[in-house]
């Protein structure tokens, strides 16, 4: 129930976006772009069969650059010893991603 009610709360962008204003440092939060803080697919490319996936993911600019900030969220109600190494493959997957779309 946790899981769900995590992603039901930050599903839409301006929600997520609201949160994240209020936990991130100004001197940060005023160079993001949340007009374009857009929810991604979730589902992440891997090298693996089966593709990585995570509970939220979004995307937007910052200082208007064609530099890209991927926001990821992902509750974990119990210890996972793994989870830096799950963090860390959804992070390739998103790279890999970004490189493929930008050519």
């Amino acid at each position: 129930p946790h899981d769900t009610l995590v992603k039901s709360v930050l599903a839409k962008p301006e929600d997520a976006a609201a949160l994240l204003r209020t936990v991130l440092p100004a001197e940060l939060s005023v160079d993001i772009e949340w007009a374009h803080f857009e929810r991604r697919d979730t589902e992440i490319p891997g090298e693996e069969r089966s593709p990585t996936r995570t509970d939220l993911l979004f995307e937007t600019r910052i200082r208007g650059a064609d530099a890209r900030v991927y926001v990821v969220f992902e509750h974990q109600s119990t210890p996972d010893a793994l989870m830096p190494l799950r963090l860390a493959r959804t992070v390739v997957g998103i790279l890999h991603t970004a490189a493929s779309v930008l050519g």
